[in-house]
């Protein structure tokens, strides 16, 4: 180690005896009495008078070679503090006390110094691979790092670590504990900031030489982002069957369109075709299939980064075998169309009838006949339904079948239609004394007399026709009284 520099006192006077004394090339000092150098003296060689036998001397090393810890940049700069106190103790260290004895010609002494650390610069970048979908990049604040010395066997010293981590936004660390000397190291990634994966060389370490106390800045590692390929898996809510065809958007949480007519493949999937980074989304159905509900929920997913120790090469191989999958499914639908007939004339369809539609899902609609006696419940999903006459056209009786709540499956297929009847109003009679209690099933002769007229139509006519026999009676009296 050459330019060590050192001075020479008398341990017993504390005198110092020669200052300034450097070691040569050679990383060595000699001094003595100038009769003890057979020639000139060399560089590194002092001679030194009035050294005695049996008395203590001590070497004191007053300022280190360069790069090492009390060299003139050290006490130039670390004047105070932990600093200064590190290369003081490394001067001490390189000091030596020794003692001349009586029968000494020449006395060797061994002395050393510490080497400054090293400082290692890492810088982190993120992947510039431009997406206009998601144009912000995350920061690297959050990555971790560690450093392993290796040993003289070219073996890696994972007995000891050197760790830091990024905290800052323009994503630089660096390593600069005092320990870390001179030598060979492996620079292992061990954590990637959030929105991020450790590339692979990283993950299984790169091999940093620190030469003295020298900076060694890294070129910059590129940090790919951390994205999640996504399947939508369609099914039918019914059956469980994959639908093919049905057609969505893709949109984030701000509601930005993402990507617009995807479609259901064969197996009933979307494999969007590009991944996506850490955040909220939802896909919306804008087409389904014939006989199918369209679902105007929003399908809302996340993607989340639960594991920040993940490498480049698991992301792939996890988003090929297990995408993140956002399960839909799609409802059949059908309808059920009811006709209301008299009873005795099947031709005769009824208007005004009322009809209550309700399961138990809390779905309740009721509907009226129109002109054509018919009614039609839209949009039903497949399953147990109750269907219950409320009200029957006028003239007529609720069918007693559907006074109360009747039970009709809604199945996949064609429109399901039933027909239903309703019996007319029954006059009571007031023939033979007997007070009105008989009861007249007498509706075809009212057909006969009436027409197709309602019961309230026929009385309504019985009452004109006696009217008008009151009026021709009185008309026939009162002329015969004239003629009287």
């Amino acid at each position: 180690m050459p330019g060590a520099t050192y001075k020479l006192v008398d341990a017993v006077t504390n005198k110092t005896l020669k200052a300034d004394m450097k070691t040569n090339t050679d990383g060595q000092l000699t001094f003595g009495a100038a009769s003890s150098f057979d020639t000139s003296l060399k560089d590194g060689e002092y001679a030194i008078e009035g050294l005695k036998p049996d008395n203590s001397y001590r070497l004191v090393e007053t300022q280190a070679p360069e790069h090492y810890e009390g060299d003139a940049a050290d006490q130039a700069n670390a004047t105070s503090g932990v600093q200064k106190q590190r290369w003081e103790a490394s001067l001490a260290a390189g000091s030596v006390d020794f003692t001349i004895k009586t029968d000494q010609t020449q006395l060797k002494l061994t002395a050393t110094n510490q080497k400054k650390a090293g400082q290692i610069i890492v810088t982190k970048k993120a992947d510039t691979t431009t997406d206009d979908r998601f144009p912000g990049k995350m920061t690297m604040i959050g990555a971790q790092f560690a450093m392993y010395r290796y040993r003289e066997d070219g073996t890696v010293d994972h007995s000891h670590a050197w760790t830091t981590t990024i905290t800052n936004q323009n994503g630089i660390v660096t390593f600069n504990d005092h320990d870390l000397y001179e030598g060979k190291y492996l620079l292992v990634e061990t954590q990637a900031p959030r929105g991020y994966v450790i590339p692979d060389d990283l993950a299984k370490g790169i091999d940093v030489n620190v030469k003295g106390d020298q900076k060694v800045a890294l070129d910059p590692i590129i940090e790919p982002e951390f994205r999640r390929a996504i399947q939508l898996q369609k099914t039918d809510g019914n059956f469980g069957n994959h639908l093919a065809g049905i057609t969505f958007d893709l949109y984030g949480s701000n509601g930005n369109v993402l990507a617009k007519d995807l479609v259901t493949d064969e197996a009933g999937q979307i494999n969007l075709p590009f991944n996506l980074p850490i955040g909220d989304y939802y896909f919306e159905e804008s087409k389904t299939l014939p006989k199918y509900e369209l679902n105007t929920d929003k399908i809302d997913f996340k993607v989340e980064q639960t594991d920040l120790t993940q490498t480049v090469s698991a992301l792939a191989s996890q988003n090929k075998q297990r995408p993140v999958t956002v399960q839909a499914a799609n409802y059949q639908i059908n309808s059920l169309v009811i006709k209301k007939v008299d009873a005795a004339d099947s031709n005769q369809v009824l208007a005004g009838a009322i009809f209550r539609l309700t399961n138990d899902k809390g779905y309740s609609k009721e509907l009226m006949t129109d002109a054509n006696g018919l009614i039609t419940f839209d949009n039903l999903k497949l399953g147990r339904y109750w269907l219950t006459e409320v009200k029957a056209p006028a003239g007529y009786t609720i069918n007693p079948d559907y006074a109360k709540p009747v039970a009709v499956d809604i199945k996949s297929g064609d429109t399901i239609r039933m027909t239903i009847t309703d019996q007319r109003h029954v006059l009571p009679s007031t023939e033979g004394g007997n007070n009105g209690n008989d009861v007249r099933h007498d509706q075809p002769s009212r057909r006969l007399l009436f027409g197709s007229f309602g019961d309230r139509d026929a009385i309504t006519l019985v009452l004109l026709g006696i009217v008008i026999l009151v009026i021709a009676g009185s008309t026939v009296i009162l002329r015969r009284r004239k003629r009287s």
